[in-house]
């Protein structure tokens, strides 16, 4: 009968269709261990999957450990003991943070605040006296960075994080008088828009003292938001400088680009010294971003 030939017929393509599976389930388990057994730690939770990872070099100098969400760095640290506070990534010495927490806002006892914990590596810029309050939403990025990597314990400032969306936490709490506040969540490609719109930028601006510094990373593979971060400077009345750091491979630096927002006309000055620093100005015709207007299409790379 036709249904006997057609059955027979299937028979083997089941049997090579469960072999078939059989193979891929045994290769993703490979694959998995492979991947576990290159990793220091791999850790999930609802914002997503962290792993940590060291790096070993020849002679052990450059030895690093390295925090990844997904497929984004948020840091990375010297396993050496010599040079393990030393700031890398996309925090160097020239990159637009670290020249307003060095060069542009009060010298000494500072309030720095960070939106955007990572492994803590701005901590490393600390001086006794000093406050860094971070503001991180994802609880596992809290523990790691106490746990995996040392710039939180090893900064000679005070450290604090507080978990939530960062954004919320500024709206709930009274003013923090920030010498500088730095926001540092846009280097992935999920970019949480709620940060940069007009709302949010005069949350920003509540929470700094007169002449501090405002300081967007806006480093981005696939995102230029430069006249988001514009646009919302001179609403706040604020001169806007961009600042690109160039990578230096020797010392795990990364290239970064950053927006400083400044009123105080001695600092604009200073600030503009600093690697070709150039004004950003609003572009005509071009929508703000408010908390009821987002457009990352018109902001896209191409």
């Amino acid at each position: 009968p036709p249904t006997r030939i057609s059955r027979a017929l299937f028979r083997p393509v089941w049997g090579v269709a469960a072999l078939m599976g059989v193979a891929t389930a045994a290769g993703l388990v490979v694959q998995v261990k492979r991947l576990e057994s290159s990793h220091r730690l791999m850790v999930r939770d609802f914002y997503g999957a962290l792993r940590v990872k060291d790096r070993h070099t020849e002679g052990g100098a450059e030895d690093v450990r390295i925090l990844l969400h997904g497929i984004i760095n948020h840091g990375e640290q010297f396993l050496d003991p010599a040079r393990r506070r030393q700031p890398t990534s996309y925090f160097a010495p020239y990159s637009g943070a670290a020249l307003a927490i060095t060069r542009v806002s009060r010298p000494d006892h500072q309030r720095v605040g960070v939106l955007g914990l990572g492994t803590g590596t701005l901590a490393a810029y600390g001086r006794a006296g000093d406050t860094f309050r971070y503001y991180e939403i994802c609880p596992l990025i809290a523990d790691l960075a106490r746990t995996q990597f040392s710039f939180l314990a090893d900064s000679p400032a005070s450290t604090e994080v507080i978990l939530g969306d960062g954004r919320l936490s500024l709206e709930r709490e009274a003013d923090q008088h920030f010498d500088v506040l730095v926001i540092d969540a846009f280097s992935g490609d999920s970019v949480p828009t709620h940060l940069l719109t007009r709302e949010a930028f005069a949350v920003y601006r509540r929470h700094l003292e007169p002449g501090g510094v405002l300081v967007v990373h806006i480093t981005n593979r696939m995102l230029d938001l430069s006249p988001i971060v514009a646009q919302a400077a001179a609403d706040l009345g604020l001169k806007a400088l961009l600042v690109q750091a160039l990578p230096d491979k020797s010392h795990f630096w990364r290239g970064s680009t950053w927006v400083l927002l400044l009123d105080r006309p001695e600092t604009i000055a200073l600030s503009k010294e600093f690697n070709t620093g150039r004004e950003l100005v609003p572009e005509p015709g071009r929508a703000r971003w408010t908390d009821d207007h987002t457009d990352l299409f018109g902001v896209l790379k191409w």
